[in-house]
């Protein structure tokens, strides 16, 4: 979807979604998204629909990976 940012006011944008990773238990992966838009950008990063609590930077690391690490990442971005 996309909506078209008539008044003006910078809305983020994310150009393209961070990639995805696989690896071995025990191994760490971050991940990475470019935004675009009015400062400040405030990142919220969730797994599995939750919220990451502490991850708001426009990476984040799962470090040493364990099963129940697996899933879908994605990152919210708002200002």
């Amino acid at each position: 979807l996309t909506v078209n940012d008539v008044a003006g006011s910078g809305s983020p944008i994310i150009p393209g979604n961070p990639s995805g990773r696989s690896i071995d238990p025990g191994a760490d992966a971050t991940f990475n998204v470019t935004a675009t838009g009015a400062v400040p950008l405030v990142y919220r990063w969730l797994h599995a629909g939750v919220e990451i609590p502490g991850a708001g930077d426009p990476s984040y690391t799962v470090t040493g990976a364990q099963p129940a690490d697996a899933g879908l990442y994605w990152a919210i971005v708002s200002n």
